[in-house]
């Protein structure tokens, strides 16, 4: 099962915020948060167990953005990971990000 995560909420709103606004879609974020694990610092998880995050572009509703990350295997294989029991999510403008913790 798995339950929300206020320092994954966090670090998938920046990363949404920045590939919204530079109108990109990849895993690499602004200068001070360029990495996942350095916005998970800044949202207040320093030292996550376990960590993913999955992206989906141009999807304009989660169930969307879902079937995109289902029907490719690498993502499916992290979301029904059970290596995962946090997560997070955010959207801008068509991007959406999952943040999984553990």
């Amino acid at each position: 099962m798995l339950w929300k995560s206020e320092a994954a909420i966090c670090a998938a709103t920046i990363q949404g915020a920045y590939i919204a606004e530079s109108q990109t879609c990849g895993h690499m974020g602004r200068l001070l948060t360029p990495t996942q694990k350095d916005r998970l610092r800044v949202c207040g998880e320093p030292m996550p167990r376990a960590n993913a995050e999955a992206l989906a572009c141009g999807y304009n509703t989660a169930y969307q953005a879902l079937e995109g990350w289902m029907g490719s295997p690498s993502h499916a294989h992290i979301i029904l990971s059970a290596d995962y029991t946090q997560f997070g999510a955010a959207f801008f403008e068509g991007r959406w990000v999952l943040v999984l913790l553990k």
